[in-house]
């Protein structure tokens, strides 16, 4: 498809607005979007998925449960919970306390979980779950000493050293 503006390039950007109640679609090349300043900034975007998610949560009222939510205020600067949902901003980093509930539920319905594992390069891979490995035994091993079952510490213990030698490991 061709670009709407240009009828030059292909059209890579696909932008659906809402202007006074209609809804518009545009088919832009990159060229003539950025010409028109149609690409989104970050915080545009994140207001977006902001706006998705507080319709969302008032139509199917996650907060029912904490009616407090909507009258929270922070301490230091003021703020409140409709200013966040309003700007999508924060006043200050005590809100990021006095918020943090609410703040992980819209995370979690964003993005399925409020642990953000990102992704890891693939030359790193293998040490990353090196170290996971060795993590995960040595919580093992110390489950296994709290609870006396001493033959299986002293595997895990075995276990731990001969991964670490067979990495060049020194402790």
């Amino acid at each position: 498809m061709l670009c709407q503006n240009c009828n030059i390039n292909q059209a890579t950007v696909f932008v659906h607005r809402i202007i006074n109640g209609q809804e518009k679609e545009f088919h832009l090349c990159e060229s003539c979007a950025k010409q028109f300043d149609m690409q989104l900034s970050f915080d545009e975007l994140f207001q977006g998925f902001l706006d998705t998610f507080l319709s969302y949560d008032q139509k199917h009222d996650f907060n029912k449960k904490n009616n407090l939510t909507q009258k929270k205020v922070c301490a230091k600067c003021g703020f409140t919970y409709d200013d966040f949902k309003n700007t999508g901003k924060l006043g200050c980093a005590e809100c990021y306390k006095t918020f943090r509930s609410d703040l992980l539920c819209i995370l979690k319905n964003i993005q399925g979980s409020i642990r953000h594992n990102g992704k890891v390069p693939k030359r790193n891979l293998s040490q990353m779950s090196f170290e996971n490995k060795i993590n995960s035994l040595q919580s093992e091993l110390r489950k296994a000493i709290e609870t006396e079952e001493y033959e299986e510490a002293a595997r895990l213990r075995d276990e731990i050293k001969k991964l670490k030698e067979d990495n060049n490991i020194n402790e």
